[in-house]
């Protein structure tokens, strides 16, 4: 990464750029589940998109660890294809901002 550049710790595509290995990305989404800062739930939606299991993974545990059993409820049998899973997106941006 070019010296100076600013990343967003909260976004875990920018991960990609510092290290790409899956492991990381996996575990940066962990750590924001742990941190529960409402400004990491995008990057944890997003996350459930990424094409390696262990990071959408991850990222599922994280917001399940965050929004408790409603989110738990609407990601038990997630898998990020189809038409489906973009309707979850919705639907976990609206239970995360009441939570």
């Amino acid at each position: 990464m070019p010296e100076g550049t600013q990343v967003n710790v909260f976004d875990l595509n920018a991960m990609n750029v510092i290290d790409d290995t899956v492991a990381t990305r996996r575990e940066a989404a962990l750590a924001l589940g742990r941190i529960n800062d409402p400004q990491g739930y995008e990057a944890l939606i997003e996350a459930l998109f990424d094409p390696h299991q262990e990071v959408w993974h991850g990222a599922r545990t994280a917001l399940c660890q965050i929004g408790g059993r409603e989110v738990e409820a609407e990601l038990r049998d997630f898998q990020p294809r189809g038409f489906a899973a973009f309707a979850v997106k919705e639907k976990l941006r609206k239970l995360l901002t009441r939570s």
